[in-house]
C-alpha cells in the first residue's frame, strides 16, 4: 500500500508545483501584452505617472516633482547604486530621462522619445504636473503623447513637436484608445 500512495504523493507535489509556477508566470505574461503594443511615448509617460506618485509620497512637503531632472540622479555619471537621493535629484529615473537640463520647455530623451514635465505650481508643493512625449525622429506612424496628473494618456497622430505641451493643449487632446485595451 505505500507504493500505491508515493506515485500519488509525487503526482500531487507536481500539480502544486506547476500551479505554482503558472501564479507566477500568468501575471508577467499578462502584463508583457499589455505593454507589447503600445509605443515607447506611452510606456514612457504611463512610468512617469508611476515615478510622480512615487516622489509625491516620498517627499510629500514638495508635493509633485516640477521636471524631469528632480526625478534624476545628482550627477549625469551616477547610476542607481552611486546616487544620493533628495528632494532636488530623487534618482526616480536614469540619467538619461532625468537629464540636467530637462527643466522648463527643455526635453530629455530616451532611444526614440523625447520627454518633458511641467507644473503650473511656482512652487512647493506642486499640486499638478503634464508630461508630454513626442518622437525624436519625424515618423508618420508615431504619436504625441500627454498625460496630466489624472494619469489619463493622451495623443494625436501630429507632426513631431517643437515644444511641449501646455496644459491646456493637453488636455483637449483626445483619450488614447490604446489607454484602455
Amino acid at each position: 500500500m505505500k507504493r500505491g500512495l508515493r506515485p500519488l504523493a509525487i503526482g500531487i507535489g507536481l500539480f502544486v508545483i506547476l500551479l505554482l509556477a503558472a501564479a507566477i508566470v500568468a501575471p508577467n505574461l499578462c502584463r508583457a501584452r499589455m505593454t507589447d503594443g503600445q509605443a515607447p511615448g506611452a510606456r514612457g509617460l504611463r512610468m512617469l505617472a508611476t515615478v510622480e506618485i512615487t516622489y509625491a509620497d516620498i517627499y510629500p512637503d514638495q508635493g509633485y516633482a516640477p521636471n524631469l531632472t528632480t526625478l534624476g540622479p545628482d550627477r549625469p555619471d551616477a547610476t542607481n547604486d552611486k546616487c544620493h537621493p533628495t528632494s532636488a535629484h530623487a534618482c526616480l529615473i536614469d540619467p538619461k530621462l532625468g537629464c540636467s537640463n530637462g527643466t522648463g520647455l527643455q526635453w530629455c530623451a530616451d532611444r526614440v522619445y523625447r520627454y518633458n514635465i511641467q507644473s503650473s505650481s511656482s512652487g512647493p508643493p506642486y499640486q499638478d504636473y503634464w508630461t508630454t512625449a513626442t518622437p525624436l525622429e519625424a515618423v508618420l506612424e508615431r504619436k504625441n503623447y500627454c498625460m496630466t496628473s489624472d494619469a489619463v494618456l493622451r495623443s494625436e497622430l501630429a507632426p513631431q513637436l517643437s515644444r511641449p505641451y501646455t496644459l491646456a493643449e493637453c488636455q483637449k487632446l483626445p483619450i488614447d484608445p490604446s489607454a484602455y485595451r
